[in-house]
């Protein structure tokens, strides 16, 4: 068997997340691991009506190769969503569709950064940035959260003392913490990483999310001197199986990223592109978000109450406004076995806190999905996992 792998490939170092995730995609299981919506949350009726009705002469144009930036509807309907739901806007160069946020944060690194550099990432981080820093050969130095966000003192002490060349950065319902960056703090992160000289890559696919009213605005839209890149996704809110996200960034980041995606993949799917920017601009998209956010909030009551009866006494969590993520902090650090749990006839998964810091070793930290399961079994998931743990901590483990 051939064993002579590049070095790039070796440090991945992606084996357990690969386990991770295939034993959250078992169908007998209750999942409070993952980051997708329930399937009753994807609106399948709109996706099949919309590709009933694509006239004969687009299928022949969609199926075939597309522009490398994405095909023109669909840029033009990210630029309509822009306007429509972040309330700013992007002129037409400044758009490259891509194959999912994953890719979008990729195509973004790899434009700006060279083996040997530094980037800043929040403390816990969306763990899959991890190994894109990994597979670029690029450092990563982590930034304190606090409650509110990321902690601005820091974040200026790390750009003084580690010469970073980018932050990455996930201001609105922050995977996994959930926090909410203030408009005043994004005002000051924008306004450090000028003064140091930084790129911001602006990760933001819950955006759109939200259950307590308006968030404030993205980074991006405050970018006066082209130092913003903001990757949005439709996963989150269409479904993730289309494939879909993109980057909205100064045009010439925008070039890069579209010459590096064309090396990696020539074009994202043109019939997923197809039905998003049909989604978009027939309206659907926007009715299916005010769905989206009703179901949430209901979810949300549930996970609190349950949280509040099941979990451990002397746990903590901060009620979620918005996105997919509940992040909850233990009364003590439990050495947890593996992501699942099973009792009672059920198996619950999940996704413990070691997960998202920079360091590995027992965490006080649980991440949440109460948007995966229906009701009934995100409850049964939420009182079995405390259940588990008030065990846990009796054994002294």
């Amino acid at each position: 068997m051939y064993e002579r792998f590049s070095d790039r490939s070796n440090r991945l170092g992606i084996e357990a997340f690969d386990t991770m995730m295939a034993g959250m995609s078992r169908q007998d299981s209750i999942n409070l691991g993952g980051g997708t919506l329930h399937p009753t949350l994807t609106p399948l009726q709109q996706l099949f009506s919309l590709m009933e009705r694509i006239p004969s002469a687009d299928l022949g144009r969609i199926m075939a190769y597309c522009p490398a930036r994405g095909l023109p509807e669909m840029i033009e309907a990210h630029r309509e969503y822009l306007s429509a739901f972040r309330r700013f806007t992007a002129a037409e160069d400044e758009v490259c569709i891509v194959n999912g946020g994953t890719q979008g944060l990729d195509l973004v690194l790899q434009a700006i950064l060279d083996p040997g550099d530094v980037m800043l990432v929040e403390q816990p981080t969306f763990l899959t940035i991890y190994p894109l820093a990994r597979k670029l050969q690029v450092r990563c130095v982590g930034v304190r959260l606090d409650d509110k966000g990321i902690d601005l003192e820091d974040l200026e002490r790390k750009a003084e003392t580690s010469n970073p060349k980018l932050l990455y950065i996930i201001p609105t319902y922050q995977n996994p913490s959930g926090t909410v960056l203030s408009k005043e703090r994004r005002e000051k992160v924008y306004d450090i990483a000028r003064r140091h000289g930084l790129f911001i890559l602006e990760d933001d696919p819950y955006y759109d999310l939200s259950v307590s009213g308006d968030v404030p605005p993205a980074l991006r839209s405050m970018d006066k001197d082209g130092r913003v890149a903001m990757v949005s996704s439709y996963s989150k809110i269409i479904a993730p199986g289309l494939r879909v996200g993109a980057v909205n960034a100064p045009a010439k980041v925008i070039k890069a990223v579209a010459g590096l995606k064309q090396c990696a993949d020539m074009h994202t799917s043109g019939l997923s592109q197809y039905l998003c920017a049909r989604m978009i601009d027939t309206g659907l998209l926007g009715e299916h978000v005010m769905r989206l956010r009703k179901d949430l909030s209901d979810r949300i009551g549930t996970l609190q109450s349950q949280l509040m009866t099941w979990f451990p006494k002397g746990t903590v969590w901060t009620r979620p406004e918005g996105g997919i993520f509940a992040w909850v902090q233990l009364p003590g650090a439990v050495r947890q076995a593996g992501q699942a749990v099973e009792r009672d006839g059920s198996r619950v998964t999940f996704m413990p806190g070691d997960a998202f810091f920079l360091e590995d070793g027992p965490s006080r930290y649980v991440r949440l999905n109460y948007a995966g399961p229906d009701l009934r079994a995100l409850g049964d998931g939420i009182r079995i996992l405390g259940q588990f743990f008030k065990e846990a901590y009796e054994q002294g483990s």
